[in-house]
């Protein structure tokens, strides 16, 4: 994930310009910065994640990303897309879905 200033207000801006009837901002969250998006047809969060040789994406990655987004107070209906950002600048983004809202390793409630 990226928690770099510079990169995560590219992303605000792209998806500002993109979604322009919708409020976006920068959310800090265990020191990684998210885009929260929001209107009337919900809210929607977008993590910032860096495409660069050398990095690989882990099962790790995948539990912070699990981690921060469990923490965004929005409806159950909480749209998550991963934007990753390649070193060019450019955005791809990839909507992802969450299944429930426990962490992962914990129980099933009973």
């Amino acid at each position: 994930m990226i928690s770099d200033p510079y990169m995560c207000t590219l992303l605000l801006n792209e998806v500002c310009e993109r979604l322009p009837f919708r409020q976006a901002r920068l959310v800090c969250i265990e020191d990684q910065q998210v885009v929260v998006s929001s209107g009337a047809d919900g809210v929607s969060a977008f993590v910032p994640i860096t495409v660069a040789e050398g990095n690989t994406f882990t099962s790790l990655t995948l539990r912070t990303i699990s981690s921060v987004l469990a923490q965004i107070e929005a409806p159950d209906n909480l749209e998550c897309f991963l934007a990753f950002i390649d070193t060019g600048g450019s955005f791809s983004f990839y909507k992802v879905t969450l299944l429930g809202s426990r962490g992962i390793g914990e129980p099933p409630p009973t």
